[in-house]
């Protein structure tokens, strides 16, 4: 069976057709009306019944999603990024700086990207008061692991090194969040 998606644009496509076929008909001299003017409001109403489902789809889509493989919740990629946020302050000091910048590479691909695109989830579990610090700590933290990655890329190892302990404090801070919230 057609999802509501499919249904809606097609509908939508057909409404658009029908409209536009029975505008360019012009009235009959003498008229004032076109004697299309019926299927030229049937076409209009297809259109906004096809929009209407359109518009519902995503939303079905996007609960679908969270429950298929691959697709993390933002408690899951918080959870995920400390393992990786610990080793890489346990090794800074021993790592050359090409390799802190494929630890930062791993970090900002596979779950801070991610991660970004779920803002509007913290947002909506929690309401924009309570989400917003987290949300800050969040930014906060991907601005200290660029900064990571900027000093790495320059040859900067002290910096670098400087920076990864920043880094964890504020991950660790973001964690103690992320319990706390996520417990509640």
């Amino acid at each position: 069976m057609a999802n509501k998606g499919t249904v809606g644009v097609l509908l939508y496509s057909m409404g658009i057709c029908i409209t536009v076929i029975a505008g360019a008909k012009l009235p009959d001299e003498g008229q004032m009306w076109s004697d299309v003017l019926y299927l030229f409001q049937d076409g209009v109403i297809l259109t906004i019944i096809g929009l209407i489902l359109w518009y519902q789809s995503p939303q079905e889509e996007e609960e679908l999603d969270v429950m298929t493989e691959g697709h993390r919740t933002p408690y899951q990629l918080l959870r995920d990024v400390q393992p990786i946020i610990e080793d890489l302050y346990r090794s800074v000091d021993d790592l050359e700086c090409y390799q802190i910048q494929e630890y930062v590479k791993i970090l900002r691909e596979q779950y801070l990207a991610p991660l970004e695109s779920k803002r509007d989830d913290i947002i909506k579990r929690f309401g924009m008061e309570v989400a917003a610090e987290l949300l800050i700590a969040i930014s906060y933290g991907e601005r200290i692991i660029n900064r990571v990655h900027s000093a790495a890329l320059d040859g900067h190892h002290d910096e670098a090194v400087e920076c990864t302990e920043e880094a964890h404090a504020v991950f660790q801070e973001i964690f103690l969040m992320v319990r706390q919230l996520w417990k509640a």
